[in-house]
């Protein structure tokens, strides 16, 4: 029986070996490539099938390619798919970045396969690369022809159109740049009555240089060219349209990010500056469309005279590309307009803010500022110069102007102002930079994004509260933050209704923790607490997730809480005890996830009755895909990027429809990512965002790396480690009994 069984292995080894070669030589064209790129690297392929009895001889290698070749018209992907589909595909690669990355490395050492690539194996930065162009180099193909062995070992079911010659072309001129449109951001110096002195232009052009290279974007430093002697412009180009020459909108999603962010970024170094004066204006124009229609707009937009602080301005179009791709702007309500040279009358989008607290990365001079640290030396100096004592008007010797004296000296500057309350935030400083956002909002009291990070403060004050009627006293400020912008201002921005909504979370589930402790009810002096006022919390964060949806062009982070919180509801009702035992786990033994995944997928139309199977399946796991990436993609902050991988980990746990090997495998590569990430902000003293106790709060990397660890035991107690799993095919289903109802999202609570 013994060696039945075993030579069952070898023949099944055998089947997936001749798989893994067949779609890395699709025809004898592809050997043929292959042979120019590596003459010296083909033997160990010819090895292995000798060794395997595929081929008998040395010769019979290009016979055995021939006689199994696959038709040209077999090698073509689906219309519109690229290869960013292809590692996002579940069925397909079914496996984190990571996850991926030690497969196929796995595979390529044991079979000797390394001499294809200088560094002898591949990594994560290869297949990123392969996402944004062209296959074009030998090093880019040979990642391409690992990648298709590795897909025809280990995913043999899928058939032989999925080799090498698809796989390239999934890459090339699908993703290649479209030089005659994207986004043109151009940046401005004008003098009021001043001279602009040359170090200054000087310093502004090394310092765009220098905000693309802090921002990963060093390759398109070549593009910055210059319009004048104080005038700079940089061309974005955009993604091809993979299914038609027609423009949309979406197609200008990146370009349009990375404007902003090179906008955010310039924005405020200039202000940081020693060459920055009321008398010297930075202006910030940004447009899409066609590169040789663009000029003529930008120059108006820039040279515009508006009021306030109207650094960054956008052409409309530009703004239907920012609404459209949710884009975490927020512009003045009412546009300017201005007349062209030719007569045409054009619109002005000016930025009012940034949801800088949750999306857009570090500036770093606020980083290195000593007074916004991590510890607390200078807090007495923070305070004395917050108070305007008059006992320190000059920074110490050697030390230059402080981020903070600079605000001071012009406090409309609300940029400036969110930006150090948010550095101060990360740092753990929570009352300092609420005293620094007391500064924003005396000069711009309807500032919805200064009010939502007094909300989240306020909250996470709340949350950690040594007794409940200082967190009762915390939550009503925050509450009424909320109040204020919704009753005076009528906000529409998905990520105000969201920050509001997670605040009451947070009270809901302060509370549940708290009656949990107490069998159920809390009593104190005046104040009674049970299980209606979780419900009736719970309740309110619905309605506003709900409205969160409703005027967000995506609603993707809406939808996520909204799922968690419908499901979480299910979950406490049909489980009393769970609201008066602490040491009841919170389990989804009924799989009411799934349940409420279902409900909200058909709601939405993303799962429908009326497509076939295969259809049906495909539609809804692209438009899950596109969601999780829209959302992932906008998330440009460090401190926010642990926790968007962990509830990207989260999502395809507790709310897939089907749950099978490949998705436990890709769960625990996410949260191991997660972990990596978090560990990364250690050097910088950075804390994280963090929705890991299902509510957002700030949270030290330690602490939550901790908590991921704890999340991936769990799972892994359930499903096995990683090795076990790459073992299994990655359709195998899980044993929905061994799970236990265990839920990613309530887990910590």
């Amino acid at each position: 029986m013994k060696g039945n069984k075993g030579n069952k292995q070898k023949y099944i080894e055998r089947d997936r070996i001749r798989s893994g070669l067949l779609a890395l030589f699709p025809n004898l064209e592809s050997y043929r490539h292959f042979f120019e790129d590596n003459r010296e690297g083909i033997q160990p392929f010819i090895d292995l099938a000798l060794e395997q009895g595929i081929i008998e001889k040395p010769e019979g290698f290009e016979n055995f390619i021939n006689e199994n070749a696959c038709h040209p018209e077999e090698c073509k992907p689906p219309e519109g798919f690229t290869f960013s589909n292809l590692m996002e595909d579940r069925e397909k690669i079914n496996a984190s970045g990571r996850g991926l990355t030690i497969s196929v490395n796995e595979l390529v050492e044991r079979y000797h396969l390394q001499g294809i690539l200088p560094a002898g194996k591949v990594n994560n930065a290869m297949f990123s690369r392969l996402k944004q162009g062209p296959a074009n180099t030998r090093n880019k193909r040979n990642v391409l022809r690992l990648l298709s062995f590795w897909l025809g070992y280990k995913r043999p079911h899928l058939g032989r159109p999925w080799n090498y010659e698809t796989l390239l072309k999934t890459c090339p001129e699908e993703q290649a740049l479209d030089s005659r449109e994207g986004t043109r951001i151009a940046i401005a110096l004008y003098s009021r009555k001043d001279v602009i002195e040359e170090k200054a232009v000087k310093w502004l052009k090394n310092e765009i240089r220098s905000c693309l290279e802090d921002l990963g974007l060093t390759g398109q430093a070549n593009r910055l060219q210059a319009y004048s002697t104080t005038w700079f412009y940089l061309d974005l180009p955009k993604e091809r349209s993979v299914t038609s020459e027609l423009s949309h909108p979406r197609s200008y999603n990146r370009g349009m990010k990375e404007a902003v962010s090179i906008a955010h970024q310039v924005a405020l170094r200039w202000a940081l500056s020693s060459h920055s004066s009321p008398r010297k204006t930075l202006s910030i124009g940004i447009a899409a469309g066609e590169f040789s229609t663009m000029d003529d707009y930008l120059q108006s937009i820039i040279k515009a005279r508006l009021p306030g602080e109207c650094v960054i301005r956008m052409t409309d179009y530009s703004h239907l590309c920012v609404q459209i791709n949710n884009i975490r702007v927020i512009f003045h309500e009412t546009p300017a307009v201005a007349e062209m040279p030719a007569g045409e009358i054009i619109t002005i989008w000016s930025v009012k803010g940034l949801w800088n607290t949750n999306f857009w990365d570090f500036i770093p001079a606020l980083l290195n500022d000593r007074m916004l640290q991590a510890d607390s030396r200078f807090d007495e100096e923070f305070k004395e110069v917050i108070r305007l004592s008059g006992n320190r008007t000059e920074s110490a010797p050697g030390q230059g102007k402080g981020v903070i004296e600079t605000l001071l000296r012009d406090p409309r500057n609300s940029l400036l102002g969110l930006e150090i309350a948010k550095t101060l935030y990360f740092r753990g400083r929570l009352l300092e930079a609420n005293e620094i956002l007391r500064i924003v909002l005396s000069t711009d009291p309807s500032n919805h994004i200064a009010r939502a990070l007094r909300m989240s403060i306020f909250t996470d004050l709340g949350i950690n509260a040594d007794t409940y009627s200082v967190s009762s006293i915390r939550f009503s400020r925050a509450d009424e933050e909320a109040d204020f912008i919704k009753e005076v201002y009528k906000p529409s921005a998905e990520d105000f209704f969201c920050e509001a909504a997670v605040s009451k979370l947070g009270q809901a589930i302060t509370i549940l923790r708290l009656i949990r402790r107490e069998g159920g009810r809390y009593e104190t002096g005046l104040t009674e607490l049970d299980e209606r006022d979780v419900y009736r919390l719970l309740d309110h964060a619905q309605k506003l997730f709900e409205m969160g949806m409703t005027v967000s062009s995506t609603g993707g982070q809406s939808r996520y809480f909204l799922m968690c919180l419908m499901s979480f509801k299910k979950i406490l009702k049909s489980d009393p005890d769970i609201l008066k035992d602490p040491e009841k786990k919170i389990l989804d033994i009924q799989d009411f996830c799934r349940e409420t995944a279902v409900e909200i997928y058909s709601a939405l139309g993303w799962l429908r009755d009326d497509l076939p199977e295969p259809n049906r399946k495909y539609t809804l796991e692209k438009r899950i895909s596109d969601a999780d990436r829209s959302y992932k993609d906008s998330v440009l902050l460090r401190a926010s990027v642990p926790s968007a991988k962990y509830s990207s980990a989260t999502m395809l746990w507790d709310f897939s429809t089907v749950l099978n090997a490949g998705i436990a495998r890709d769960v625990i590569g996410m949260l191991r990512e997660a972990a990596e990430l978090a560990e990364k902000l250690k050097n910088e003293e950075l804390s994280m965002l963090s929705f890991i106790r299902f509510h957002k709060e700030i949270m030290t990397p330690d602490r939550f790396i901790d908590y991921t660890m704890e999340t991936i035991r769990e799972v892994e107690q359930r499903v096995g480690k990683t090795g076990e799993l790459e073992s299994m095919d990655a359709s195998s289903p899980l044993d929905l009994e061994k799970l236990g109802g265990l839920k990613l999202f309530c887990l910590h609570i």
